[in-house]
């Protein structure tokens, strides 16, 4: 039995398919193994050209083709039983390779055209399609699949509190990034997969851990704008979601109480969210970075204030490491992102966004506050709606019992750096 199965499907679209074959080429420069085993899956550039499934070691290459394969959940599903029914491990790294827009999509499938792409397009020049695997079908793709230790997107903008949640309990680990991933770079694969080879007994945190730590090391002295994080899929995202739901509902209470006065406090917090640290997808901000702002424009609200705190701290507990590096583009990025679109006329909140578990009001009230602060509805109205629209309980989630914030406890101590990248 393998200690680890390390699962790559590749969906990557024309613009992306000559570096995924540079991935492939990185993979088959490490040492072979008998404790490690490395599948790939690579979808290609056109829909009438045959799928390539297969084992990829030192310089040997075993990928065959397997036919034209349907783009769906279903593919996802067959390469993770394929391969697990084929290498037997003690733990499963299921690693999605391809574009991303955080909860919106992970560009697996259909053709999307948003912010995402424009962006992609500036900095890398490429165009293509964009394809669309929803977070919710990725979840069943979990529920399906089971037994997956870290979850992984080499894939722009995922690391978002709603992508975490989730898929929360159907990995222990993710590792994701909130900004735009270099095409051309992206994940140190040959380094990643040396240094697990030569620690194959290695557990799933340490495992994510390292490569936080590596993918910081291969960006050393580098100007691009790159983050990473590896996320706890377990009770600390509901408590992360808990602390959210009380600063959503001290948002609700300043702005009603300041609607009845002097109306203030709805423009101090536009003005936070758009100080606030933002990522290639602009409807996208670092959840951390804008309560600092908020307590930065709001310091006479001392329960604005104190669940503010709560968040930062639930936050920092979420995580394993995250690492950003010197680039001033993600100089306040904290490690998860969260949709808060921009406060403009006539703005509405994506109707999808309803779908995800993160926007259900019985655990957290973030979507009422988008209502209010984002669609300009009464404070009132939108309360009354949230109370109406609950959903069904979520199994084994403990977020709907932390709504009323308490003295938050003291911030955990930051990792020490191990290179010139900001680790915590």
């Amino acid at each position: 039995m393998n200690d680890w199965l390390i699962m790559v499907f590749l969906g990557g679209g024309k613009d992306l398919t000559p570096f995924a074959q540079n991935l492939l080429e990185e993979a088959m420069r490490v040492e072979s193994s008998d404790r490690v085993a490395v599948i790939a899956e690579l979808h290609p550039a056109l829909a009438t050209e045959e799928t390539l499934r297969g084992r990829i070691f030192k310089g040997k290459n075993e990928m065959r083709k397997i036919g034209v394969r349907k783009d769906d959940v279903a593919a996802i599903i067959d390469f993770v039983d394929d391969s697990m029914e084929m290498y037997k491990a003690r733990h499963r790294v299921l690693v999605l390779w391809d574009h991303g827009n955080g909860w919106q999509n992970v560009d697996v499938f259909e053709e999307v055209v948003d912010a995402t792409d424009i962006r992609r397009q500036q900095q890398h020049g490429t165009t293509g399609p964009s394809m669309n695997l929803a977070v919710k079908d990725l979840r069943d793709v979990l529920d399906e699949t089971r037994d997956i230790a870290v979850v992984a997107f080499d894939a722009c903008l995922m690391s978002m509190i709603e992508v975490a949640f989730q898929l929360r309990d159907r990995a222990q680990f993710m590792v994701a990034s909130q900004h735009l991933l270099p095409a051309e770079r992206g994940w140190p694969y040959e380094a990643l997969l040396r240094t697990l080879t030569a620690n194959p007994r290695m557990e799933p945190e340490e495992l994510t851990r390292s490569t936080i730590d590596t993918f910081s090391g291969s960006y050393n002295g580098e100007d691009d704008a790159v983050t990473l994080a590896g996320l706890r899929l377990s009770a600390e995202v509901d408590r992360a979601v808990a602390a959210i739901d009380s600063l959503s509902a001290a948002l609700l209470a300043a702005i009603h109480t300041s609607d009845h006065a002097d109306g203030t406090v709805r423009d101090e917090i536009i003005d936070a969210r758009q100080h606030a640290q933002s990522f290639g997808n602009p409807e996208y901000i670092d959840i951390v970075s804008f309560c600092d702002e908020i307590r930065k424009r709001l310091p006479d609200q001392p329960w604005l204030n104190r669940t503010a705190e709560l968040v930062r701290v639930a936050i920092a507990r979420l995580f394993v490491r995250h690492t950003r590096s010197n680039s001033a583009i993600v100089s306040r990025a904290n490690g998860v992102s969260i949709y808060f679109p921009n406060v403009i006329p006539e703005a509405t909140i994506a109707a999808s966004y309803g779908d995800l578990d993160f926007a259900n009001p019985l655990y957290c009230r973030w979507i009422g506050f988008l209502k209010v602060i984002v669609e300009g509805q009464n404070v009132h109205d939108v309360e009354k709606w949230m109370a109406a629209t609950q959903k069904t309980p979520i199994p084994n989630c403990d977020c709907a019992s932390v709504h009323s914030p308490s003295d938050p406890p003291p911030p955990p101590p930051n990792a020490p750096s191990r290179s010139p990248l900001l680790i915590h």
